[in-house]
């Protein structure tokens, strides 16, 4: 079941796993640099382009949280959703 798309808000946590991501990849293979974050951020746009509910529950985080896996490296994308209603 797919919903509809979503603004993303990358939180502080993950723009530091961003920097330590972008590290190891500068020492282990600096030619994929460029690559990782760019899956990564791929299935970003792809969670939010409304395949939110199709990760994992991620209980142990809370009942609005779900993981996907970014397959071509092997990271995984933890998500939380919240809704936020209009005050009228």
């Amino acid at each position: 079941m797919t919903g509809s798309p979503l603004r993303v808000r990358i939180a502080g946590r993950a723009r530091a796993d961003f920097d330590r991501i972008a590290a190891f990849w500068e020492v282990n293979n600096p030619s994929i640099l460029l690559e990782v974050p760019e899956a990564i951020l791929s299935r970003i746009r792809w969670i939010a382009s409304g395949n939110y509910s199709l990760g994992q529950p991620t209980p142990e985080l809370g009942p609005e949280h779900r993981s996907v896996l970014e397959r071509r490296f092997g990271y995984r994308i933890y998500t939380g959703f919240t809704v936020i209603r209009p005050t009228c």
